[in-house]
């Protein structure tokens, strides 16, 4: 009898421990409950660079917003913990070890600075949790590539730098190139493969100027560049910065051809540089302008960009829908991942992604040994009324090196 007993209440253990096996599965995935995902994001909330945080913040938040309103991803909502990391790395690494110590959240997607997020590498991977940025350009995120670290919306620094070169030698025929740039690892991660890709084609800048970020005064920079004679200058710059540049320029009757990254290409740029932004050119993630509402995807994304953020002065900008085209990426994934969701699951679900279309240049590929989105970029340019316009038939797709 006692045998029969113990035999039977073995068998009621076993049928117990299977019959709740989803839930011990979910259980052990950090941040995730039967009804909730729980994400971690950091951006600069605070500081001079908010704008472009408020941009990354409001690009994300939209569109998981979006999805949750839907339903939420196989039967859970998602919930994210938002953290200021203000692009200093001291906050960057508490933001961080916070959001995965702490919080024990899911995955940490966002991510805007290099400063913030490079020292905090060393977390990441230590955690093995997954992270996600559709913004940060650091090549060091994805080369050589590092299980749990993905990057769709944005291309790396050394892409994008090799793109402002191929427009300067390739679309303009440019020889006498400046370099302006800043003194900081974002600035630096630039101008090394920008250098690299013209002396692959013989050219070397006439000048190489740097400044720290906040200057005010670019007098000494601009007057080097403008006595070398630089009619094309590549400026590697944050939208106040860049913004305070071409005016000073203008004011002292310096008139290169300015290339800018994807920062300066913002409607803000436009805003704080007045008339002097004219004619400036800009690197662009995407194939559509932000104010196309003839495209569906487009006019989707500003419907609910006025929805749910409402009427902002030069919003929705390109940074909020580079965020918004990553939010689509990383949701694609959770879908994906099933509803017995584990980490593991997520970075098998966001490997698995070919050829997934978002309101960007190209469609995102990811692979067990490619966790770089995308590739290509397109180029705008600033019209006399102050509004951008793409630049025909132009698609530049550098090569990694």
């Amino acid at each position: 009898m006692r045998k029969g007993r113990v035999f039977w209440l073995g068998m009621l253990a076993i049928v117990v421990f299977m019959a709740g096996g989803g839930l011990s599965r979910a259980a052990e995935a950090p941040g995730v409950t039967n009804d909730t995902i729980l994400l971690g994001a950091h951006a600069p909330l605070t500081g001079p660079l908010t704008a472009t945080g408020a941009s990354c913040h409001d690009g994300w938040q939209i569109y998981i917003d979006m999805v949750n309103d839907a339903g939420g991803i196989n039967g859970r909502k998602i919930k994210v913990i938002w953290e200021d990391d203000g692009c200093v790395p001291s906050k960057g690494i508490a933001a961080i070890r916070k959001l995965t110590q702490r919080d024990k959240v899911f995955a940490i997607v966002a991510g805007v600075c290099s400063n913030a997020i490079l020292p905090a590498l060393p977390i990441l991977e230590e955690e093995k949790i997954p992270y996600f940025t559709s913004h940060c350009s650091a090549p060091a995120l994805t080369k050589p590539v590092k299980k749990n670290i993905f990057r769709a919306g944005n291309i790396p620094a050394n892409l994008q730098a090799r793109a402002m070169g191929m427009l300067a030698v390739e679309h303009f025929k440019s020889k006498k190139i400046g370099i302006l740039h800043l003194s900081d690892e974002y600035g630096v991660s630039q101008r090394d493969p920008l250098r690299k890709y013209l002396e692959e084609n013989k050219i070397t800048p006439v000048a190489v100027e740097s400044y720290n970020p906040g200057d005010v005064d670019y007098t000494s920079q601009l007057t080097r560049l403008k006595n070398a004679q630089a009619d094309t200058v590549i400026f590697i710059a944050w939208i106040p910065d860049g913004a305070k540049m071409v005016q000073q320029a203008k004011r002292m009757d310096y008139h290169p051809r300015w290339i800018g990254t994807p920062s300066t290409g913002e409607e803000p740029f436009a805003v704080l540089a007045g008339d002097a932004a004219v004619g400036t050119y800009h690197m662009w993630n995407g194939k559509y302008l932000v104010g196309d509402t003839q495209a569906p995807v487009i006019a989707k994304f500003r419907e609910e960009f006025k929805k749910r953020v409402g009427e902002k002065p030069g919003r929705p900008s390109s940074g909020d829908l580079v965020n918004y085209s990553g939010a689509m990426v990383f949701v694609e994934a959770l879908k994906r991942a099933g509803r017995d969701l584990t980490r593991e699951k997520l970075i098998q679900a966001l490997e698995s992604i070919k050829n997934f279309d978002t309101p960007l240049a190209d469609p995102v590929n990811f692979s067990a040994d490619q966790h770089q989105g995308e590739h290509c970029v397109t180029f705008l340019v600033c019209q006399p009324d102050l509004k951008r316009n793409l630049l025909p038939n132009v698609l530049i797709c550098p090569k990694d090196q």
